[in-house]
Protein backbone atom coordinates (compact mmCIF):
# COMPACT_ATOMS: atom_id res chain seq x y z
CA UNK A 1 0.00 0.00 0.00
CA UNK A 2 1.27 3.29 -0.92
CA UNK A 3 0.21 7.14 -0.48
CA UNK A 4 0.09 9.41 -3.28
CA UNK A 5 3.11 10.02 -4.87
CA UNK A 6 4.93 13.92 -5.02
CA UNK A 7 6.52 13.87 -7.85
CA UNK A 8 9.15 15.87 -9.28
CA UNK A 9 7.97 18.47 -11.64
CA UNK A 10 5.15 19.32 -8.49
CA UNK A 11 2.10 17.37 -9.89
CA UNK A 12 1.08 14.66 -7.47
CA UNK A 13 -0.04 11.27 -8.97
CA UNK A 14 -3.39 9.72 -6.92
CA UNK A 15 -2.65 5.70 -6.43
CA UNK A 16 -5.18 2.98 -5.41
CA UNK A 17 -5.10 2.40 -1.50
CA UNK A 18 -5.32 -1.01 -2.38
CA UNK A 19 -3.51 -2.46 -5.65
CA UNK A 20 -1.55 0.65 -5.84
CA UNK A 21 -2.28 1.38 -9.65
CA UNK A 22 -1.39 5.22 -10.52
CA UNK A 23 -4.38 6.76 -11.30
CA UNK A 24 -4.95 10.41 -11.81
CA UNK A 25 -2.13 13.04 -12.11
CA UNK A 26 -2.89 16.75 -10.28
CA UNK A 27 -0.94 19.42 -10.94
CA UNK A 28 -2.15 22.92 -9.20
CA UNK A 29 -2.70 25.70 -10.95
CA UNK A 30 -3.60 28.69 -9.67
CA UNK A 31 -2.55 29.00 -5.70
CA UNK A 32 -4.77 32.08 -5.79
CA UNK A 33 -7.84 31.04 -6.87
CA UNK A 34 -10.05 30.85 -3.37
CA UNK A 35 -11.24 27.15 -3.22
CA UNK A 36 -10.63 24.58 -1.41
CA UNK A 37 -10.72 20.81 -3.38
CA UNK A 38 -10.36 17.28 -2.12
CA UNK A 39 -10.18 14.54 -4.65
CA UNK A 40 -10.32 11.02 -4.37
CA UNK A 41 -10.52 8.43 -7.76
CA UNK A 42 -11.78 5.55 -8.08
CA UNK A 43 -9.78 2.68 -9.43
CA UNK A 44 -10.74 0.68 -12.62
CA UNK A 45 -8.61 -1.90 -11.37
CA UNK A 46 -9.54 -3.38 -8.32
CA UNK A 47 -12.92 -1.29 -7.35
CA UNK A 48 -11.29 0.25 -4.58
CA UNK A 49 -10.17 4.34 -4.20
CA UNK A 50 -7.36 6.21 -4.24
CA UNK A 51 -6.07 7.99 -1.10
CA UNK A 52 -7.55 12.02 -0.57
CA UNK A 53 -5.59 14.95 -1.71
CA UNK A 54 -5.97 18.37 -0.67
CA UNK A 55 -5.49 21.08 -3.30
CA UNK A 56 -5.65 24.49 -2.86
CA UNK A 57 -6.45 26.77 -5.05
CA UNK A 58 -7.24 25.51 -9.24
CA UNK A 59 -6.13 22.38 -10.58
CA UNK A 60 -5.25 20.81 -13.44
CA UNK A 61 -6.00 16.71 -13.81
CA UNK A 62 -4.67 14.37 -16.71
CA UNK A 63 -4.38 10.44 -16.80
CA UNK A 64 -1.69 8.00 -16.27
CA UNK A 65 0.05 5.54 -18.30
CA UNK A 66 -2.10 2.89 -16.78
CA UNK A 67 -5.47 4.76 -16.15
CA UNK A 68 -7.72 7.27 -18.01
CA UNK A 69 -10.23 9.94 -16.58
CA UNK A 70 -14.03 8.66 -17.58
CA UNK A 71 -15.54 11.41 -15.45
CA UNK A 72 -15.76 13.82 -12.53
CA UNK A 73 -18.38 13.99 -9.90
CA UNK A 74 -18.92 16.80 -7.81
CA UNK A 75 -19.83 15.15 -4.26
CA UNK A 76 -19.94 18.50 -2.24
CA UNK A 77 -19.73 22.34 -3.84
CA UNK A 78 -20.06 25.23 -0.75
CA UNK A 79 -18.98 28.32 0.36
CA UNK A 80 -17.39 28.57 3.57
CA UNK A 81 -18.15 31.62 5.79
CA UNK A 82 -14.70 33.12 4.88
CA UNK A 83 -15.40 33.56 1.16
CA UNK A 84 -13.56 30.24 0.24
CA UNK A 85 -15.15 27.81 -2.21
CA UNK A 86 -14.78 23.98 -0.86
CA UNK A 87 -15.21 20.94 -2.90
CA UNK A 88 -15.40 17.55 -3.06
CA UNK A 89 -14.56 15.58 -6.42
CA UNK A 90 -14.71 11.83 -7.44
CA UNK A 91 -12.82 11.24 -10.56
CA UNK A 92 -13.83 8.31 -12.11
CA UNK A 93 -11.21 6.26 -14.12
CA UNK A 94 -11.02 3.66 -16.89
CA UNK A 95 -8.00 0.79 -17.35
CA UNK A 96 -5.98 2.37 -19.69
CA UNK A 97 -3.23 -0.58 -19.57
CA UNK A 98 -3.25 -3.75 -17.27
CA UNK A 99 -1.01 -2.53 -13.96
CA UNK A 100 0.50 -5.15 -11.84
Amino acid sequence: MSKNKKNKDGSVTLNCSNCSAPLVELWQRDPNVKKETTITAACAHCGDKSFKEVVLGSFYSGSTEFSDIDSMDIKDDRQSPSGISIQEILIKTTKAKEYE
